[in-house]
C-alpha cells in the first residue's frame, strides 16, 4: 500500500506540475501575441508616417493681379507640433497667405490649405516674363525658417490694369469639397477660339517621355 501511495503522490505531483506549466505556457503565448501585435502596430504606424511635413507637388498657372493668387497644400503627420506660421515668396513681395485651414483629414496625416492673396495691384504698363516658382520660404512656430519645394508654379505678369482683355473678373469662391467658381463679365464681344496651358503641356510631355509627373 505504501508503494501505491507513493506512486499516487508522484502522479499527483506530475499532474500539478503539468497544469502549472500549461498555465505558464498559455501566459507566455498570450504575452508573445500581445507583444507581437504591439510591435506590428508600431512598425505599421512608423512605416506610414512621413519623416516630416511637406508641400504637395503643385502644377499651377496664375497671375499677380489682385483678383487671382493660388493655394498651397501642406501635409503633416497628425500630432505634429511643428506648424507653419508664414509663407513668403521672394519674387512676389506683395503675396501673403491667409491663416491655415484644414483641407482634409486622413488616417495618419492632415492636409492643410494656405490661400494666397496680393496686398496690392502691380500697376504695370508693360508685361514682364512669367515667373517660374519651385520653392517658398516658410517660418515655423519655433521661429526657424526653411526653403521648401512646392512643385511648378507659373505666375504670369501681364499689363495691369489690362486694356485689352475682353473680360473682367467679378468674384470667386471655393468649398471644402474641392469645388469652386469664378464670375467674369464681358466688356466687349469676343469669341473663345483656343486655350493653352504651359503646365498641361509639361505634364503631357513628361508622360509621353515615360516619366510620371507628381
Amino acid at each position: 500500500m505504501a508503494k501505491h501511495f507513493i506512486h499516487l503522490e508522484v502522479l499527483s505531483f506530475i499532474v500539478r506540475t503539468c497544469e502549472l506549466w500549461e498555465g505558464a505556457a498559455i501566459y507566455i503565448v498570450a504575452t508573445a501575441l500581445i507583444l507581437a501585435s504591439w510591435l506590428g502596430n508600431a512598425g505599421y504606424n512608423r512605416y506610414y508616417r512621413l519623416p516630416e511635413g511637406r508641400f504637395l507637388q503643385h502644377h499651377i498657372e496664375a497671375t499677380d493681379s489682385t483678383s487671382v493668387a493660388f493655394d498651397l497644400f501642406y501635409v503633416a503627420n497628425k500630432g505634429d507640433k511643428r506648424t507653419i506660421q508664414s509663407i513668403k515668396v521672394a519674387e512676389l513681395p506683395t503675396l501673403d497667405f491667409y491663416p491655415v485651414q484644414v483641407h482634409q483629414e486622413l488616417n495618419r496625416q492632415t492636409i492643410y490649405k494656405f490661400t494666397g492673396f496680393y496686398r496690392s495691384a502691380p500697376e504695370r504698363k508693360t508685361a514682364l516674363p512669367p515667373l517660374n516658382l519651385h520653392a517658398v520660404t516658410v517660418t515655423y512656430n519655433d521661429g526657424k525658417t526653411r526653403v521648401m519645394e512646392v512643385g511648378d508654379i507659373i505666375v504670369y505678369r501681364n499689363v495691369y490694369p489690362s486694356t485689352t482683355s475682353p473680360v473682367e473678373f467679378s468674384s470667386g469662391g471655393g468649398s471644402s469639397d474641392n469645388t469652386g467658381f469664378n464670375t467674369v463679365s464681358a466688356n466687349r464681344p469676343a469669341v473663345l477660339t483656343e486655350t493653352t496651358s504651359a503646365c498641361s503641356v509639361r505634364i503631357f510631355n513628361s508622360k509621353r517621355n515615360g516619366s510620371v509627373a507628381s
